[in-house]
């Protein structure tokens, strides 16, 4: 008998029937698409490339004990990234006691799937928690269906990387990742299961919960597999004491835990069951020891607030059972007492005058603590910017091999985050704890309320504020959206059908801009996207009635249409501060595109008469769109944007870069050059040695042809296999995976530096977890951020290295 077919035994057996409804809190549960007379409950996610009909059950791959598949219908037309998602209600099932979810993915005619396939695996919200996987077909295991070929892939997700708490959709990406296909791909036999090993799943408390008191009470409850026997149960607190745990009559073990015995604040608290076989099992849990009555408020500064000279900081302390013994105020290396001034309604009302003369620029944290007469701290917090420089003046200029801001050079550290101009002002569902690690003394956790309204500006503040506090200060993002539909695009259409301008979209930008010259940091701008990613120049070519998006580059109704784009762009004013964009220093760069090549993939002419094999027709459209650009604006820098593919044979030679890309990026209105690199994605699979050349490699070109160079993209992917310096790849679940990925960042970053590099920016910061192939989490949720502070101690390291170069004198 099949698994599936137990599966479903097993919740027939408990009187579960059909899965609408179920409350399978200790039961497996399986969709396997047997029943060709059930609904079909899997439906349309989103995406744009599914064909008629999207999704059906289909017996195409039937055969002996399972005869029933998920058919999705998509035509992917070899874009970056084609989204493809099918989903399944599931708000009436508790996830919260499952492990993992697994399936299998069918491919027919595999040989005829360029590209790589993409799974991406979520529940709810599918940026807030995903499990993103790549295959390679190449590797994929090949079965004979009814005389055809399929690759067929065995997919499992982990609910680790996924949040159950409020679970009402489980849904599938299949992405194409420069693949060309039009037919069917298969889902079956998708399993949402138990764990295979003793599991502790914590009722009271819960992660990021504020406990206090003599008595808390204690809760959790163990999974077991079969014949397996615990010995017993208990909780080690924060401070190292042991709880003893007793099973309760509803199947769940209790305890008491005195809080008070406990330090103040973010601490660790612990749940273990051993097994009669004395295995220890763990279940470890953020939570926030509070006792103290007292409450700080900060005044002034308020939060993000500019800061010079010497302000007066000033608060409020009250604690109505236990008297103040003192209140001191830090920031970076400054600790100050505060002064009690007066008694108000709100507080003990405490001032101390601080000079901010002595700091460099830059994003801090101020910090004040509140000692109470029983010995219990409380701190505040808020995050200020230092500018005692005054407004930024000066714009970055390119002289030979180096920037140079006013008569010294400039180097930098910088990152990527592509999508602050679409950030969706969201609310928060449940609480999140936030970590802040001050250039000075111990991390500061935050906690952040279910509730909190997180506005597109505080999202665009927080990218900034954390990304300078690490030292970075050059942003990269994106300035285009093509796709029409979305609210967020920065073209409208009009009532005559034709594209105008939105309005809402470039005030978004505004603001982007705003923040980043107040923080300190400069723009480089991207301008458009050869990829379908944000509608791309396909979108455009659409419009344009063309029929393929390689006419954007030689079509002269497609070039005006760009130059118009150019135009509105560099003569906007900004509505937040009134500069107009070409006089404004905060813009360090414009870019034509990101990852620009006219690429003979994408020619579908029979001569191939679009596509450029011998790289003229991209050299000429850089030096045309670059030089309209100048004429528009003398201030500001070109860039290309491109990935210099080609260069020592790395990644494909036609895709319109050539085997020397620096010289098709080395036109006279472009500025600098540009490199992409991911040495361990599966189409390039670099060794240690062959990254570092190429790096270097590539510096030394540049630089022989009188030019800066940006490592403008770059980063690991965490879900691909690395290679050690004795050449042998180490998957991403050994133990050993993590110290070599850091290993490999830092070599890049010094490699780069040691080199010659001039800026650099990592491929993604981000201050929320949504991204995990390549995302590096600052901020928020504190677990992911502590487990990424390595790398970004790494990063900031860097920064301070490279913030050192621009203060030599110019080589």
């Amino acid at each position: 008998m099949s698994l599936i077919k137990r599966l479903i035994l097993v919740a027939i057996a408990l009187g579960l029937g059909g899965l609408s409804g179920v409350q399978a809190k200790k039961v497996n549960l399986a969709f396997d698409f047997e029943d060709p007379t059930a609904s079909l409950q899997w439906g349309v996610d989103w995406g744009n490339h599914f064909t008629d009909p999207a999704v059906t059950r289909s017996d195409d791959l039937s055969r002996p004990h399972n005869t029933g598949a998920l058919k999705i219908n998509v035509a992917y037309p070899g874009g970056g990234w084609d989204d493809v998602n099918v989903t399944m209600p599931i708000t009436s099932l508790d996830l919260s006691r499952h492990e993992r979810v697994e399936y299998d993915v069918y491919v027919p005619n595999p040989e005829q799937f360029t590209g790589e396939l993409t799974l991406r695996t979520s529940l709810n919200d599918p940026w807030a928690q995903m499990d993103v996987s790549n295959l390679d077909l190449k590797k994929a295991e090949r079965v004979m269906i009814h005389g055809q070929e399929y690759a067929k892939w065995h997919q499992t997700a982990s609910f680790e990387a996924l949040d159950t708490a409020a679970s009402n959709r489980l849904t599938i990406g299949l992405i194409g990742r420069g693949s060309k296909y039009v037919g069917p791909l298969y889902i079956d036999d998708i399993r949402i299961l138990l764990p295979q090993s003793t599991t502790l799943f914590a009722e009271a408390p819960i992660a990021f919960e504020e406990v206090s008191g003599s008595k808390y009470p204690l809760t959790v409850e163990v999974i077991t597999p079969e014949n397996t026997p615990i010995a017993h149960v208990n909780a080690i607190s924060a401070n190292g004491i042991s709880i003893p745990m007793t099973l309760g009559e509803d199947g769940k073990y209790q305890g008491v835990w005195n809080t008070e015995a406990e330090t103040e604040g973010y601490q660790t608290f612990t749940f273990q069951a051993v097994t009669q076989s004395q295995k220890t099992v763990s279940q470890p849990l953020s939570v926030i020891v509070r006792n103290t009555k007292t409450q700080v408020r900060i005044h002034h500064p308020v939060q993000d607030m500019t800061l010079s000279g010497s302000p007066t900081v000033w608060v409020t302390v009250n604690n109505p059972v236990h008297a103040i013994r003192h209140v001191v105020l830090k920031l970076h290396d400054l600790s100050l007492p505060m002064k009690w001034v007066e008694q108000t309604a709100e507080g003990m009302v405490y001032t101390a005058t601080l000079d901010t003369t002595s700091l460099a620029d830059g994003v801090y944290a101020l910090t004040v603590a509140a000692l109470d007469a029983d010995d219990y701290t409380t701190t505040e917090m808020v995050d200020v910017i230092v500018n005692n420089d005054g407004p930024m003046e000066q714009f970055v200029t390119r002289k030979g091999t180096n920037f140079m801001l006013g008569e010294q050079p400039f180097y930098y550290v910088g990152w990527n985050a592509y999508d602050l101009p679409f950030k969706t002002p969201r609310t928060l569902g449940a609480p999140t704890v936030g970590v802040v690690y001050p250039k000075e003394g111990s991390p500061i956790y935050q906690k952040i309320e279910a509730g909190t309204e997180l506005s597109f500006e505080a999202q665009v503040d927080r990218s900034m504020i954390e990304a300078r506090r690490l030292g970075l200060t050059v942003l990269r993002t994106w300035g285009f959206n093509t796709s029409i539909d979305d609210p967020y695009a920065f073209y409208q259409k009009q009532e005559d059908g034709q594209w105008g301008f939105r309005e809402s979209q470039f005030r978004r930008f505004d603001y982007i801009l705003h923040s980043a010259r107040r923080h300190g940091v400069r723009v480089i701008i991207s301008l458009a996207n050869y990829w379908d990613d944000y509608g791309g120049i396909r979108e455009i070519t659409k419009h344009l009635g063309l029929s393929n998006k390689l006419e954007f580059f030689s079509n002269p109704q497609a070039q005006q249409f760009f130059q118009d784009y150019l135009k509105h762009f560099v003569e906007r004013v900004n509505t937040v501060n009134g500069l107009t964009y070409r006089e404004d220093p905060a813009i360090f760069a414009w870019e034509l595109m990101n990852e620009p090549r006219i690429d003979c993939a994408d020619d579908d002419t029979e001569a191939k008469s679009l596509c450029d094999n011998n790289v003229k027709k991209l050299s000429q459209w850089l030096e045309a769109m670059g030089a309209y650009l100048k004429r528009l604006d003398a201030n500001h820098m070109v860039a290309t944007g491109g990935e210099a593919h080609g260069f020592l044979n790395w990644a494909r030679p036609d895709e319109g870069m050539g085997t020397d890309p620096v010289s098709v990026m080395d036109q006279p209105s472009i500025d600098f050059i540009t490199f992409h690199p991911y040495p361990n994605e599966w189409w390039a699979n670099l060794s240690i040695e062959q990254t570092q050349q190429l790096i270097e490699g590539l510096v030394q070109d540049a630089h022989q042809h009188n030019k800066p160079i940006v490592m403008e993209e770059w980063g690991l992917n965490k879900n691909e296999p690395l290679r050690n310096r004795e050449g042998v790849s180490v998957e991403p679940h050994a133990p050993e995976y993590k110290a070599l990925r850091l290993e490999w960042n830092r070599m890049m970053l010094e490699t780069f530096r040691k080199a010659g590099g001039n800026g650099s920016n990592i491929w993604m910061l981000q201050t929320n977890l949504q991204e995990t192939n390549f995302g590096v989490t600052v901020f928020t949720p504190a677990d992911q951020a502590e487990a990424d502070r390595e790398f970004t101690q790494v990063l900031q390291k860097e920064a301070e290295i490279m913030q050192s170069y621009s203060t030599r004198e110019e080589s």
